[in-house]
């Protein structure tokens, strides 16, 4: 199942964000609503923001970079 996760949050001056996530779970999900999530975002531009456990490192993330800049590469050079 895959789930969308909708959340707002708000910076010091007032202004308020909006976001959304997947997350991909089975089909034993637990709806809790106003449940609090760490954000992460840009200070200078908010509205590029993620939820906190997005952000942390794997080595999934670090394979799909590789694959990503590989196809690039392979794609733009010149023969």
């Amino acid at each position: 199942y895959m789930y969308n996760i909708s959340y707002i949050f708000e910076l010091p001056n007032g202004e308020v964000f909006y976001g959304c996530a997947k997350k991909i779970s089975d089909g034993v999900y637990i709806k809790k609503p106003n449940t609090v999530i760490n954000v992460k975002y840009f200070e200078i531009f908010p509205h590029f923001n993620a939820m906190e456990e997005d952000t942390k490192f794997s080595v999934g993330k670090l394979i799909l970079i590789a694959s990503g800049l590989s196809l690039i590469i392979i794609v733009n050079r010149k023969e």
